[in-house]
């Protein structure tokens, strides 16, 4: 009898279901009737972005960036840092050249890979990489300092989410993607 009830109910959920009426049809270049544009507008749109050349050393990806107008800084490019990182080498070779005040130094806790914490220097900065076409994009951002003398600069989240919502990286060509 259960069985009899269940095979009457799919069967009647199968007419409803295929009730002869045309489906609506996806149209990727509808009008997007909240905004006025069509979709292949908005597509187009979002091509427009910029792409910042890096080079590859041994899978780890570096672009050259600006910190407070002194350029050709080579930078990890990491996706997996939330903020940006500089030696005490390069905070000293920004004190030195006048481009930080005091203002724009404080102290940070931070949390480290292995979940510990610790108290740093941190820097409030202007960073900027330059695209393909030679334009600069910029971003506003705390830096912590290392301690370590040698450290590389790492670039993070914390820049990216400030010049762009997506960030495609084309191995191939050595781009990484802005939108």
């Amino acid at each position: 009898m259960k069985r009899i009830v269940l095979y009457l109910i799919a069967a009647s959920l199968f007419f409803v279901s295929c009730d002869g009426k045309d489906k609506v049809k996806y149209d990727p270049y509808s009008m997007d009737k909240k905004k006025g544009k069509s979709t292949k507008e908005v597509v187009e749109k979002r091509k427009k972005g910029f792409d910042i050349p890096f080079i590859n050393e041994n899978g780890v990806r570096y672009v050259m960036v600006t910190m407070n107008g002194v350029s050709g800084v080579k930078a990890i490019f990491d996706t997996g840092c939330s903020t940006m990182s500089i030696s005490e080498m390069e905070l000293l070779s920004l004190i030195k050249g006048n481009t930080i005040n005091e203002t724009d130094v404080g102290v940070t806790e931070v949390s480290i890979a292995d979940g510990s914490t610790l108290t740093i220097p941190q820097v409030r900065m202007n960073v900027s990489l330059t695209d393909t076409k030679g334009q600069e994009h910029s971003a506003t951002v705390e830096a912590g300092v290392q301690v370590n003398i040698i450290a590389d600069v790492l670039i993070g989240n914390s820049i990216f989410s400030q010049m762009g919502t997506v960030i495609t990286i084309d191995d191939n060509k050595g781009i990484i993607h802005f939108e």
